[in-house]
C-alpha cells in the first residue's frame, strides 16, 4: 500500500505540473528553459513547448496512477514495464522540443538540458528501486528481553503478553496484500488472510516452515530462506516463555498446523451449538497451544479478551470440557459452551 500511495502521489503531482505548464504557462518550471536570458527565450516557441512539456507531464503523470492502481491490485510486473517507457519518454522529449528552440547550441549545452530533465526522474527511480530493494532484504529478527524485534522494512517489535500461541506453519496462508511489499516472493508488512484476519508477513514464499505468532487481536508470520535460522528465532521465542502457564509455544518438533484459523466469538457460538457433540477435533481447527498435564487440553485465546480452555482425555473424541472465561479472570469463573448460554455470559462479563 505505502508504494501505490507514492505511485499516486507522484502521478498527481505530475498531472498538476502537466497543467501548470500547459494552462498557465508556468514556463519557467522547464529545464533549459529556467536559465534562458530574454534573448534565447525570444527565439523560443514557447506556446508549443509548454503544450508539448505540459502533455507529456500530464500523460506519464497518469501512467504513475495506473501502476498505482496496478500495483495495489498484484500487478507487481506493470512497474518494471512502465519505468523504461517513462525514462525513454522523458528522453524523447527533451530531443524533440529542441525543434522549437533556434538558439546556436553547442553539443554541451544539449546534453546538459537533457541531464537536467533526467535528475528528477532518475530519483524518482531512486527512491522506488530502494524501496523495492529493501523489500527483497532477509528481514533480521531476535528476541530482546521481553520482546520479539523484526529489523527490516515495514519491521515490528511484538511483546511477550501480547503473543497468545506460537507455533509451525508449513505454507503460507492465501494472503492479500493491505500496506507492505510483496517483491519477487519476499513478502514484507501488513497483509490480511480470510482465516487469520489482519497481521504481518516477513517471509518469502518459497521458504517454509514459517513461525506463525497469534497475538491477541492479529498474527505475524516469519520466516528465513534458511530454515535452520528460522528454527533458531524459534528456540529464542520458546526460551522467552520458559516455565510460563498456560503455555503459549507449541513444541519445536510439532507438526505444522494445517488451515490454520482464528477462533472469533462468533466461532465460539457455532462451536456451542454442538453441545455434547463438540469434539477435540473441532477444538483443534483453530489456533491454540496444548496444555495441561495428565490431560489432554488445548487453550485458545479469542477476542475481547476472552479465553477457551478445553480438555479430553486424548485424541479426537469427546470433550471433558470446554471451558469459556475471561483471561482477566479465572477458569472457575467461565461456562461450559457446551451446556451454558454462550450470550447470556457475554453480556454478564
Amino acid at each position: 500500500m505505502f508504494l501505490c500511495i507514492i505511485f499516486t502521489m507522484v502521478g498527481i503531482f505530475s498531472v498538476f505540473l502537466g497543467w501548470l505548464i500547459r494552462e498557465k504557462k508556468k514556463i519557467r518550471l522547464i529545464a533549459g528553459v529556467n536559465t534562458a536570458s530574454q534573448t534565447e527565450l525570444a527565439n523560443m516557441n514557447l506556446d508549443a513547448i509548454a503544450r508539448v512539456v505540459g502533455n507529456t507531464c500530464t500523460s506519464t503523470g497518469l501512467g504513475w496512477i495506473a501502476v498505482g492502481g496496478l500495483f495495489w491490485a498484484g500487478f507487481e510486473l506493470a512497474l518494471y514495464i512502465w519505468i523504461p517507457i517513462f525514462i525513454a519518454s522523458i528522453i524523447c522529449v527533451v530531443i524533440f522540443v529542441q525543434r522549437y528552440d533556434t538558439n546556436a547550441r553547442s553539443k554541451k549545452s544539449t546534453a546538459l538540458t537533457l541531464v537536467a530533465a533526467l535528475i528528477p526522474a532518475l530519483l524518482i527511480m531512486g527512491l522506488v528501486g530502494s524501496l523495492l530493494f529493501a523489500t527483497t532484504l532477509e528481514p533480521v529478527a531476535r528476541v530482546e528481553g521481553d520482546a520479539v524485534v523484526i529489523d527490516c522494512a515495514f519491521g515490528t517489535t511484538i511483546q511477550r503478553d501480547d503473543i497468545s500461541a506460537v507455533m509451525w506453519l508449513d505454507s503460507l496462508p492465501a494472503l492479500s496484500r493491505t500496506n507492505g511489499g510483496d517483491v519477487m516472493g519476499a513478502l514484507k508488512g501488513q497483509f490480511s488472510s480470510k482465516d487469520l484476519g489482519r497481521g504481518r508477513v516477513y517471509a518469502r514464499i518459497d521458504a517454509p516452515p514459517y513461525i506463525l505468532i497469534k497475538l491477541r487481536e492479529s498474527f505475524v508470520i516469519v520466516g528465513f530462506r534458511s530454515p535452520e535460522d528460522t528454527r533458531a528465532l524459534y528456540r529464542q521465542i520458546e526460551a522467552m516463555f520458559a516455565g510460563l502457564f498456560p503455555p503459549r509455544v507449541a513444541a519445536l518438533d510439532s507438526a505444522p498446523v494445517q488451515n490454520a484459523r482464528i477462533l472469533t466469538l462468533d466461532g465460539v457460538r457455532e462451536l456451542a451449538k454442538k453441545g455434547g457433540a463438540l469434539t477435540m477435533a473441532d477444538i483443534e481447527a483453530f489456533i491454540g497451544v496444548d496444555n495441561l498435564s495428565g490431560l489432554y487440553g488445548r487453550h485458545i485465546d479469542i477476542e475481547g479478551g476472552y479465553a477457551l480452555q478445553c480438555s479430553s482425555g486424548g485424541g479426537e473424541g469427546a470433550l471433558f470440557s470446554a471451558i469459556l472465561y475471561k483471561r482477566s479472570g479465572s477458569v472457575q469463573d467461565g461456562i461450559d459452551i457446551r451446556q451454558g448460554d454462550v450470550d447470556t455470559f457475554l453480556k454478564r462479563k
